[in-house]
């Protein structure tokens, strides 16, 4: 049966564009400067976490992987502005964007008001409460949750969370060339309350992911055609790369403990195929990296177009191919 496949390097898609061709589109300056006020080294903070991490997740991407890239160039830019789809969906709130930034200061404006209105009695009968009087305090709040009614009429998180495709970095792949989004990172940093070096170290992992799975050299030499792997289904691209780039997450935790709830909390707010990884795999599922590692080898030497469902049956056919697979006797397990 012919199953239609959703190409992950579908012509519409801004990094199936040339990367100069997809130079960066700057929006209205109010969301620039409104990183700039919340968290005002975040162009700084991304380029030194990408220069300090881009090697060691390149090495662990390798160990994960098993593909070397054997000579090829795969850059790492970190650029300004924003792309195309990121741009369009946030031009329609320009006027909050600061205001967007900041809604965790409004939530706490209700829940501080809420809490001094109901000690308001405790606090004017021990000595003075201040000048503002419970009405006051009451109008301060009621403002506040009115601009949170606001920013949700607007729906930007509905709005983002529709984007299909990579926005806060891109691995532009007719130039083997991985793009981070400074500006982008720090509109998510502060609009999920996640730390910028964390959110960064993810999206870096996330693309280069991308790069190692498409030019990485299998133990044969192979590696994906540009082409095949272009037109091969996004669920399947994504999902390899959302796979290895929990797993890189998780065995660098250690070193980079914010990266896994980093990773957890953009997902909560990302569109549905970047959780496709997670119908491959269970948590915690015993040999899960040798399952998706064959299944990825014999994608990639399919020669062919894979539709999601086919990868599926893949990984689970691979699944029971390696779980049938008597264990093999050591010192400890021997009859």
């Amino acid at each position: 049966m012919n199953r239609d496949v959703e190409a992950w390097g579908a012509p519409a898609r801004h990094y199936a564009k040339s990367a100069k061709q997809a130079e960066a589109v700057h929006a209205n300056l109010r969301w620039h400067d409104a990183v700039n006020r919340v968290a005002p080294r975040s162009a700084d903070t991304v380029g030194q976490t990408v220069r300090l991490w881009n090697q060691r997740i390149r090495n662990q991407l390798t160990s994960e992987i098993g593909f070397q890239l054997r000579g090829r160039q795969v850059f790492v830019r970190v650029v300004d502005g924003l792309p195309a789809p990121l741009s369009e969906k946030l031009e329609h709130t320009d006027a909050l964007a600061l205001v967007a930034l900041n809604r965790s200061l409004l939530k706490d404006v209700v829940g501080g008001t809420l809490f001094m209105e109901s000690e308001w009695n405790n606090v004017t009968a021990a000595g003075d409460g201040g000048t503002a009087g419970r009405l006051e305090i009451r109008r301060v709040r009621e403002t506040a949750e009115s601009w949170l009614k606001l920013l949700e009429k607007h729906e930007l998180g509905t709005a983002l969370g529709e984007i299909n495709e990579d926005v806060l970095g891109a691995y532009f792949y007719k130039d083997s060339e991985v793009r981070i989004y400074w500006l982008a990172i720090g509109i998510y940093a502060a609009l999920y309350s996640v730390p910028v070096e964390a959110l960064t170290f993810v999206v870096l992992a996330h693309e280069l992911a991308h790069a190692y799975t498409h030019m990485g050299s299998d133990i044969d030499g192979h590696t994906w055609p540009t082409d095949e792997f272009a037109s091969t289904d996004i669920a399947i691209i994504e999902g390899l790369a959302q796979f290895y780039t929990e797993v890189v997450c998780g065995k660098l935790e250690s070193q980079m403990p914010g990266a896994l709830p980093a990773f957890e909390t953009l997902l909560r707010h990302q569109s549905e195929i970047y959780s496709t990884h997670r119908k491959w795999i269970g948590k915690n599922e015993r040999n899960s990296g040798e399952i998706v590692r064959v299944s990825l080898v014999e994608c990639r030497r399919s020669g062919r177009k894979m539709h999601r469902d086919t990868f599926l049956e893949t990984v689970n056919r691979r699944r029971e191919e390696i779980l049938s697979q008597p264990v093999q006797p050591t010192l400890f397990n021997r009859s």
